[in-house]
């Protein structure tokens, strides 16, 4: 039951994506995409694998939401993020689509956590919502710097 209501909601949220008007470069859309599944597979990974502070349900319908989440949902949100995040104009706007997406995504994670696809061990929702913030703002670094690229490279103005 709840892997087909999360696939729905992948797919949602993919549609959501795929038509929302993007302020950002479709190379930028590539280049965060890539980055965000990099760290966030790693990031997954060294919580539930190497530190042990979350624990990945062993059945294999729980097993598939956690990975459709960790490779799909989350940097597709994030990449929605960045997008909404660019046509904001003031920086009130600005702060409140931060607020709203780091809501949004602690959210989605605290789903996982009450259909027990993980367990959180010595971890708090807290925790990853100042884990959330930081990936923010590391992703929107690398975003700048890119961004410098593509400029120099002429691609984009």
């Amino acid at each position: 039951m709840e892997l087909v209501i999360f696939i729905n909601l992948t797919l949602l949220v993919m549609i959501a994506f795929f038509l929302q008007s993007k302020r950002l470069h479709i190379l930028e859309n590539i280049f965060l995409y890539m980055m965000l599944v990099f760290f966030l597979t790693g990031y997954m990974g060294i919580l539930y694998v190497n530190v042990g502070s979350w624990k990945v349900s062993s059945s294999i319908d729980l097993f598939i939401i956690f990975r459709l989440y960790e490779f799909i949902m989350s940097p597709l949100l994030y990449l929605a993020f960045f997008n909404l995040f660019e046509k904001m104009d003031t920086k009130m706007k600005k702060f409140i689509v931060f607020i709203a997406f780091v809501a949004i995504i602690s959210s989605a994670q605290f789903l996982l956590v009450k259909w027990e696809v993980i367990t959180f061990m010595d971890w708090h929702i807290i925790l990853s919502s100042i884990t959330i913030v930081m990936m923010i703002l590391v992703m929107y670094v690398a975003l700048l710097l890119f961004r410098k690229v593509l400029r120099r490279e002429g691609i984009r103005e």
